[in-house]
């Protein structure tokens, strides 16, 4: 779905339910996504919320279960009671950098959950139940706008790597690389030769 540029305004619900919307281009005037507007739609793959938009409503993309990779914009401060809960495949999660406010259970149920890249000045970590909506619950790793990377579990510390075809490694301290997650799309991978220009 193309919405026209002109648009301004849309009513909740539009595209609830549309199991076969796969992607949706969202016009610059756009300045809210209203409530359960995208919710259902189980195949939209990838949400990319421009910058010029400032809130998500509360359910907006709940239950868009093939959707892998979320980046919100930012323009955005708010972001609604389970906004993208049920997000069964979401594994990157990208936060611009004026979110202020993440309703509760906004990212529950997302298992999958990999990594946040957490842009914003809210001070987060890895694993925490009831704060952030559930961000944080199940990512592996935050990495906040400075780079610095935080982790669930025994690897605090150590440098993490993403790859760009979607390889996530974390470099020991011996300068060897540990393979941690694969969160891109290919049906059939090669593990690269190289990482970040070492061997």
């Amino acid at each position: 779905a193309i919405l026209p540029e002109s648009l301004t305004e849309i009513g909740g619900l539009i595209f609830s339910d549309c199991k076969s919307l796969t992607r949706a281009v969202l016009p610059k005037g756009l300045t809210a996504i209203p409530g359960s507007m995208f919710s259902g739609c189980s195949a939209l793959t990838g949400i990319v919320i421009p910058d010029n938009v400032t809130s998500i409503g509360a359910s907006a993309f709940y239950n868009c279960g093939k959707a892998e990779t979320v980046v919100i914009g930012n323009g955005v401060t708010t972001i609604g009671t389970n906004a993208f809960a049920v997000g069964l495949n979401l594994r990157s999660v990208t936060l611009g950098t004026k979110v202020q406010t993440i309703g509760e259970k906004a990212f529950e149920h997302c298992q999958k959950l990999f990594e946040v890249y957490n842009n914003s000045s809210i001070q987060m970590e890895p694993g925490v139940y009831a704060k952030y909506g559930m961000l944080t619950y199940y990512a592996y790793v935050v990495v906040d706008k400075d780079g610095n990377a935080a982790y669930k579990g025994q690897y605090t510390g150590i440098e993490y790597v993403a790859t760009d075809d979607g390889f996530r490694f974390l470099k020991r301290s011996d300068g060897t690389y540990l393979l941690i997650a694969y969160i891109g799309e290919e049906e059939t991978i090669t593990l690269p030769r190289s990482i970040a220009g070492s061997s």
